[in-house]
């Protein structure tokens, strides 16, 4: 299945930047059997990087939503900027929102990195429809940037918004060197981080880790053992932490940070396909039970 039916659209964020949106229905989209999931991508990147896992979760049914964060892609905003701490994670609800009420039950999020992070900090969200979510090497503790903790406390008073290199080692997105030639030949891709990002991220961090044994849905966990980007330890702890009835943890420990990026045969496609096929499994049963 071709992800070839995208209407794209723009979310309008309460600060009036735009989002820019797009939506793949899926083969019930619009009865009783839909399913949706929201996309999260990385930063620096947009979710076009996307097409080939969106047209995974499609042939599983799915409907799949996604959308460039504020700062990047298509969207509005600084390049690798947020006016706050909690300014993405309230542009992400909102579009999540939108689209939950599109669907007959919550959807699921998947989130990468920097997505991921924004995800596993969206759980703790009561009030917010979700199902569960799937975290492709999140970035639950950091490699800090070359200019580090000194220069993030200066910038943040003088230059808070003033985007600097991320420090990104592209070689280490995954083992697939014609990913990595995409990646640095895509003109909708950046290398900036403000101090207010990072300063963001880092909040979103401890409060993920806070929060873990507060965590209300089921959640894949997905770790790459040689992650040079994120430190994995920061997933390994917020798993340990998690109720353990609730986390899946599937480790990669050769894959970099970009796992569904690696290079095939790639194991990680069927561990999702199996989480996903539990979770419709256990949703299916629990209806039963009820009725």
């Amino acid at each position: 299945m071709q992800p070839a039916a995208a209407i794209q659209h723009q979310y309008l964020c309460a600060d009036s930047v735009p989002l820019h949106v797009t939506d793949y229905p899926g083969p019930y989209s619009g009865d009783s059997n839909d399913r949706g999931i929201v996309l999260l991508h990385g930063i620096g990147e947009h979710s076009g990087r996307y097409l080939t896992v969106i047209r995974f979760f499609r042939e599983l049914g799915y409907s799949v939503r996604c959308f460039d964060h504020r700062g990047h892609g298509k969207s509005g905003g600084q390049r690798g900027d947020t006016p706050s701490d909690s300014q993405m994670l309230e542009d992400a609800a909102g579009i999540i929102r939108e689209f939950a009420q599109q669907l007959p039950s919550p959807p699921m999020l998947f989130g990468h990195s920097m997505g991921g992070l924004l995800t596993c900090r969206l759980l703790a969200e009561p009030e917010l429809p979700v199902s569960g979510a799937i975290l492709s090497a999140p970035a639950l503790a950091l490699y800090m940037p070359f200019w580090g903790q000194p220069v993030l406390r200066l910038l943040l008073k003088l230059a808070p918004g003033l985007g600097l290199p991320n420090g990104l080692s592209l070689p280490h997105l995954c083992h697939d060197p014609e990913v990595i030639r995409a990646y640095q030949r895509d003109p909708l891709v950046h290398d900036k981080i403000s101090a207010r990002l990072l300063s963001s991220m880092l909040v979103a961090i401890r409060d993920c880790h806070q929060q873990a044994s507060s965590l209300r849905v089921p959640v894949l966990m997905m770790i790459a053992g040689a992650d040079k980007l994120v430190d994995p330890a920061g997933s390994k702890a917020f798993a340990a932490a998690a109720p353990q009835e609730l986390i899946s943890v599937c480790r990669y420990p050769e894959a970099f940070h970009e796992i569904l990026n690696e290079p095939l045969p790639n194991p990680a496609w069927a561990d999702i396909r199996h989480w996903l096929t539990r979770q419709s499994s256990q949703v299916f049963s629990s209806l039963q039970q009820r009725a």
